[in-house]
């Protein structure tokens, strides 16, 4: 990008980040892919994501022994230090993720219906 129109400006923001986490939002979650969240790419991202959504539930202090279920993946910004929000479109709502995240007790990344994917890269 270049530079900003105007310094903190959510809606620029907003625009800038749709466009840029669109392009990561239909990633299948058996990937080895190199990106946001699994920079090395020697694991798939649905372990990653699971991994951190253990870590968020832990610090939360809930429960996690079961693992989670169905969890809709929602792509938020922060705007110089300001509140976060979710990435819309006016077209589509709430940029999300295609593929709901499901981890099993052991926190790996499973498919929520249950098909065949890639456990390691």
């Amino acid at each position: 990008f270049g530079q900003w129109s105007r310094k903190c400006d959510p809606t620029e923001a907003n625009a800038k980040c749709y466009l840029l986490m669109a392009q990561l939002a239909d990633d299948k979650l058996d990937s080895c892919k190199k990106t946001v969240g699994n920079l090395d790419g020697d694991d798939t991202i649905g372990n990653q994501l699971c991994d951190q959504a253990r870590r968020f539930l832990q610090q939360g202090k809930k429960d996690i022994s079961r693992g989670v279920r169905n969890q809709n993946l929602a792509f938020y910004s922060s705007t110089c230090q300001e509140e976060w929000t979710p990435v819309t479109s006016s077209q589509r709502g709430n940029l999300l993720v295609d593929e709901k995240l499901c981890c099993d007790n052991n926190w790996k990344y499973v498919k929520c219906n249950g098909g065949s994917f890639r456990k390691t890269c």
